[in-house]
C-alpha cells in the first residue's frame, strides 16, 4: 500500500518484548477509517523478535516506520523511544499507541472531524476502556478535569497517552525526560503554554487499555516514589511535594469512583 500524499497523524509506538502483540496491533491501524497516518514503531530493547516480526509484516506498507533504537537508556521506560518517535513524525499531528493497546476502528476519523471542525485545537484526548482480561470486563475512565485541565495538571496527569492527539508544532522543543511518570511531565509542559481553549476533551471513548498484572503503573509502591520524584522536580519543599501527593490521592479515589463497568468484546 502507498503512501497516503498527506499525512495527517504521526502515530508512535514504543516496542519492548512485544511479538505477542504484533498482529492485533497491525489490524487495529489497518482498520482505521480514516487512512491519513503514518505509524512510527521504535523497537527498544527487546529480547524477543518484535523487530523482525515488524519487519516482515509490515514490509509492504509504506505506512509503517520500524526503526530500532540502538541509544543509551538512562533507565526502563519508552521515553527514549517516544522521542524518537518525535523526531521522525512528519504528520501534522502526533498521536501515541503502545503496542498491547487497542483503537477503535473510527478513533483517527473522530479526530480528524473534530480538529477540521476547530482548527485552533492543538490537543485533544477522550474517554477510553479499560480491560482486564483475566476477569473479561471493562470499564470506562473518563478523563479527570473536574476543576479544568489546566488545574488538574499540577497534581495529576488527566491526559490519557492513548487518546492523545497533539499539534506536533507544538511540541517541538518538548521531549520525554529520563523519569518515569515522563508521560505527565511532557504533557505538563505542554498544557501549561498552550491556551486553555485550544484543548478539547472527548467524551467518546475511542481506545482501549490493556491492563496487566506486571505493568509498571500496577505497582503502587514504586508508583509513589516516582510520584514523589516528579513533584520534588518543581518544588524542594517537603511539604508542598506531600501536599500535591495527599491531593492527588483524592483524584485517584474520584477517578476509580467513577469509573463505570461495561462488558466489551473485541
Amino acid at each position: 500500500m502507498e503512501v497516503e500524499e498527506k499525512i495527517i497523524f504521526s502515530i508512535i509506538t514504543p516496542v519492548k518484548d512485544g511479538s505477542k502483540f504484533i498482529d492485533k496491533y497491525i489490524n487495529c491501524l489497518k482498520s482505521q477509517i480514516f487512512n491519513g497516518w503514518e505509524a512510527i514503531v521504535v523497537v527498544d530493547d527487546s529480547q524477543d523478535d518484535s523487530y523482525k516480526i515488524l519487519k516482515l509484516k509490515t514490509h509492504n506498507d509504506k505506512r509503517f516506520i520500524i526503526i530500532r533504537n540502538k541509544e543509551r537508556k538512562l533507565l526502563n521506560s519508552p521515553y527514549k523511544s517516544r522521542n524518537i518517535g518525535l523526531d521522525n513524525a512528519r504528520g501534522k499531528y502526533v498521536c501515541f499507541l503502545d503496542i498491547d493497546d487497542l483503537w477503535l476502528p473510527n478513533k483517527l476519523l473522530r479526530q480528524f472531524e473534530l480538529l477540521s471542525e476547530n482548527k485552533k485545537l492543538n490537543l485533544l484526548f477522550s474517554s477510553y476502556y479499560r480491560y482486564k482480561a483475566e476477569k473479561d470486563y471493562s470499564t470506562i475512565r473518563n478523563p479527570m478535569i473536574l476543576f479544568g485541565v489546566k488545574k488538574v495538571i499540577n497534581f495529576i496527569n488527566p491526559v490519557p497517552m492513548l487518546t492523545s492527539c497533539v499539534r506536533l508544532s507544538e511540541v517541538s522543543t518538548i521531549r520525554f525526560q529520563p523519569f518515569y511518570h515522563e508521560d505527565y511531565i511532557f504533557w505538563r509542559e505542554l498544557i501549561r503554554r498552550i491556551p486553555s481553549n485550544t484543548i478539547f476533551v472527548d467524551d467518546q471513548p475511542n481506545a482501549i487499555y490493556n491492563i496487566s498484572n506486571d505493568s509498571l503503573s500496577s505497582n503502587k509502591i514504586k508508583a509513589i516514589k516516582w510520584i514523589y520524584n516528579v513533584y520534588s522536580l518543581e518544588s524542594k519543599n517537603f511539604i508542598v511535594v506531600i501536599f500535591k501527593i495527599f491531593i492527588r490521592g483524592f483524584f485517584q479515589i474520584a477517578i476509580y469512583t467513577q469509573d463505570q463497568r461495561k462488558k466489551i468484546k473485541f
